[in-house]
């Protein structure tokens, strides 16, 4: 029964999936950098906050507020942010942000986990949120004006070598300010494989789960679609993908419950059984672990909401005026402040000495 309800509401996820990714290709709205190898290194889109929208990737993902108050609620705590606040989140922390004040703008810049340890190496856990006790804090300042030259620079589509180049060297300024003051004390995310046939292989367990993750799907059975042992696979799919199986598992159903709450009338009850969840109180527990709330307190926030006439959260261009305003005023502030001093690294025994080959 469980698996022809399965079947039956798939298509209509697959759709909208399909369509959100059809979204993603319009380039009014997200702004992207490919590197070299042909991969996503960054992107940056702005938006209207409203209601939850359950998201988790492999990326840094900075958090900016341009206007209004956001609630971001995310495994590791929840925070109120005003204009101007921001929030860094981790790879493959679940996170959702709720709009508190009608018109909140929020601009999003995720850097590729992949791309970001071609460039640094290991990319360690970091903390750093800045609300407005901090706003004249010279590193989140710093932080700020480099995100705001990357989102410029994107927009402006200078993605020649030049343009590449300037882009990659403000993010290598924002992590060397997240590298020297905002590092979690003994955090590291852990170890990832890096052969491209074992990553074949994670992207192969995922992409079992996205399709059966709302039946009753255990790490036996993915051990055996996938041929491993049990305890194996256990720890190669932590490390293809920074999370363990049922942190995936769990994440995948409450993308899938989020959405149904925000746009059906069913029953939690059903919405639970829908998902996945083995039953109702271990979607209660992954609701107010991710979410800081149980379904029937957000339900009755969008009860509330609908009385208001609030929609869920919707893509800007991104040349939108209000987004080019702050990004313009975050630039000014830019230009007022002196460029940080960044140390040089010493100078070769050899040097004068020897013709010096730079890699």
């Amino acid at each position: 029964m469980k698996k022809r309800k399965s079947q039956e509401k798939n298509s209509v996820h697959k759709q909208d999936t399909a369509l959100s990714r059809a979204a993603s290709l319009d380039d009014k709205i997200y702004l992207t950098l490919i590197d070299e190898n042909g991969d996503l290194a960054v992107e940056t889109h702005a938006f209207i906050a409203g209601n939850f929208r359950f998201n988790w990737n492999d990326s840094v993902d900075l958090t900016m507020v341009l206007r209004g108050n956001l609630k971001l609620c995310t495994e590791d705590g929840i925070y109120e942010l005003g204009e101007d606040d921001f929030a860094l989140i981790n790879p493959n922390i679940g996170h959702a942000g709720l709009m508190q004040e009608i018109g909140t703008i929020v601009l999003v810049l995720l850097f590729s986990r992949e791309f970001l340890e071609r460039i640094l190496g290991q990319v360690p856990l970091f903390d750093c949120i800045c609300s407005s006790e901090k706003h004249n804090d010279p590193g989140m300042m710093k932080i700020r004006r480099y995100a705001a030259r990357i989102f410029r620079e994107l927009a402006d589509r200078h993605t020649d070598i030049a343009g590449r180049i300037f882009i990659k060297a403000q993010i290598l300024l924002l992590f060397s300010v997240l590298f020297s003051g905002y590092r979690k004390t003994g955090g590291m995310g852990p170890e990832r494989i890096s052969s491209d046939l074992q990553k074949k292989r994670g992207q192969a367990m995922t992409k079992y789960i996205d399709r059966h993750f709302r039946e009753d799907l255990t790490l036996t059975e993915l051990a055996r679609e996938q041929e491993m042992n049990v305890s194996y696979l256990s720890i190669y799919f932590r490390r293809c993908t920074g999370l363990s199986f049922y942190e995936y598992l769990t994440c995948k159903r409450l993308e899938y419950a989020v959405y149904m709450l925000n746009n059906t009338d069913s029953n939690i009850l059903s919405i639970s059984e829908d998902a996945g969840f083995p039953n109702v109180k271990s979607f209660h527990s992954a609701f107010r672990k991710y979410l800081g709330m149980t379904p029937g307190q957000y339900r009755k926030e969008l009860a509330l909401r609908d009385r208001m006439n609030i929609s869920s959260s919707f893509t800007l261009p991104y040349d939108h005026p209000f987004v080019e305003f702050k990004v313009a005023e975050y630039l000014r502030c830019d230009a007022e402040q002196k460029e940080p001093d960044v140390p040089l690294p010493p100078l070769p025994e050899s040097f004068g000495k020897d013709k010096i080959l730079i890699p």
